[in-house]
């Protein structure tokens, strides 16, 4: 697999582009899911999270 890595500032403005770098298929991989689990911070479980 491979991905393209960029620099990015806050206003999504590309400050470097990396190229294309290469992914070994042993490497770490997100979840195979349509969404990550719910947060287990205190903050988050308290419900005083700001939803953006």
């Amino acid at each position: 697999m491979t991905i393209r890595v960029y620099t990015v500032t806050r206003e999504g403005i590309i400050t470097a582009d990396s190229g294309t770098e290469k992914v070994r298929d042993s490497e770490w991989k997100p979840p195979a899911q349509d969404s990550y689990p719910a947060c287990k911070c205190p903050r988050c479980q308290s419900g005083q999270a700001v939803a953006r």
